[in-house]
């Protein structure tokens, strides 16, 4: 079973992402922060006078994950991969941790430290169209180079909604038959741009904005393909179902309306998917101004 108990209102500008942890969990837990980015939400977990067990998937906050860590026996820093944690915890033998954790907090996405990689995740700058955030798996431009149409729509149409996927990745493919490769963010953006331009869809007053909106589509697409966010979104379901506590909470940060939608729909069949009486609930639904947005899920039992 699968219930919904929640409230969808827009963050106020005084408000934070901080405050929204605050009033969802209570003090002198054990939280997992699995993406732990720059440090600044397991920082101010630890400030709240939680344990915390953090996990790190950059190179570049390495350091601050062993700052943290010589500070005292209240955190613990791991570094891998989501579908890396079951393995992590082993090797290290922290199972009195698992056994303890209260809450799991996730953002999905790229994080502060991924956009200083120079690997054209903010796609307002020009960089090389890579997208991953680790070193695994071809980057997108080998993608661009390398699939075939069918494969290149179903990526758009799937992972980001695209309009016109076909017929933009006709154009790719055309591209190419002239040895003609998109391997910048900046070349995206202006093929896309182009492509939808000549289209009647994306006439009228609201041709300019509607082009945008689809030039962020096909790099969210390309970026949760490469990096296998949604395989990766589901594993962390299925994780925070086996270690949660009844009333134990899950609070999920996404940062497009799309990948919201995801895992709505991912936590919906993860729930059917159990023959049992273990439900999520969730209570609440915030958007952030920056557009993204929490997810407060709690962890039942009936």
């Amino acid at each position: 079973e699968f219930k919904r108990f929640e409230s969808s209102v827009l963050l106020s500008e005084n408000s934070s992402k901080f405050d929204l942890l605050n009033e969802a969990l209570e003090k002198n837990k054990t939280v997992f922060d699995l993406t732990f980015g720059d440090g600044a939400t397991t920082e101010h977990l630890l400030n709240s006078n939680h344990k915390v067990l953090a996990l790190n998937n950059s190179s570049l906050s390495i350091t601050k994950l062993d700052e943290l860590e010589s500070r005292g026996t209240n955190f613990v820093g791991l570094q891998g991969k989501f579908s890396e944690l079951p393995k992590l915890i082993e090797a290290d033998n922290l199972h009195s941790w698992v056994q303890s954790c209260d809450a799991i907090v996730v953002e999905f996405g790229p994080l502060k430290p991924h956009f200083k990689m120079g690997r054209g995740l903010d796609q307002s700058l020009n960089e090389p169209l890579d997208l991953r955030m680790s070193n695994e798996g071809p980057p997108a431009h080998a993608l661009l180079a390398n699939l075939e149409l069918n494969s290149l729509t179903t990526v758009f149409s799937k992972y980001g909604s695209v309009k016109s996927s076909k017929h933009i990745g006709v154009g790719i493919i055309e591209q190419r038959y002239l040895n003609q490769y998109i391997r910048t963010t900046k070349e995206l953006r202006d093929y896309v741009r182009k492509c939808c331009s000549e289209m009647e869809l994306f006439q009228g007053p609201d041709g300019p904005q509607l082009i945008e909106e689809n030039i962020k589509k096909v790099f969210l697409a390309l970026r949760m393909f490469v990096n296998n966010e949604l395989n990766e979104m589901k594993f962390v379901i299925k994780f925070a179902r086996t270690v949660l506590p009844h009333n134990g909470k899950f609070i999920v940060f996404l940062q497009t309306e799309k990948e919201k939608k995801f895992f709505e729909k991912f936590l919906f069949e993860e729930s059917n998917s159990r023959n049992d009486q273990r439900v999520w609930e969730i209570e609440d639904k915030t958007e952030l101004e920056d557009g993204t947005w929490m997810v407060h899920v709690t962890r039942t039992l009936h």
